[in-house]
């Protein structure tokens, strides 16, 4: 009688490892299925080009001479905040002057980004 139930009882067993297993790989590919079809039907968005923004003509009369330039002035470059103009107007105090505008990269807190962007703007005379 014990060996009978032990054979229902293991019977049992492997069929419930049959409908889980079933179920599990069931539904495993369905989800993988409904994520493909999710990821073919997302839009595609293109994004604008990036470019920095020209200065206003009327804000800008020339170039800004680094040597001249009050803190002001050289705040209102693109890039270039009250904390970064102060900073060029120290150095020029502290170095005597500018030699070329690529020397601008000397400050500290002009990134090579920052000064490709003020590089059209900006003089040593």
């Amino acid at each position: 009688m014990k060996a009978k139930h032990l054979d229902l009882a293991l019977g049992i067993l492997a069929g419930a490892l049959v409908v889980f297993s079933v179920g599990y790989l069931v539904g495993r590919s369905s989800t993988r299925d409904l994520v493909a079809i999710r990821m073919a039907a997302a839009p595609t968005v293109e994004l604008p080009e990036q470019t920095a923004p020209a200065p206003d003509p009327d804000e800008t009369a020339g170039p800004v001479d680094l040597n001249s330039a009050d803190a002001e002035t050289l705040a209102s470059l693109p890039g270039i905040g009250e904390t970064l103009a102060k900073r060029i107007v120290r150095y020029r105090e502290e170095t005597g002057g500018f030699t070329s505008p690529e020397e601008v990269r000397d400050v500290y807190g002009i990134s090579d980004s920052i000064y490709e962007t003020i590089r059209p703007y900006i003089t040593v005379n």
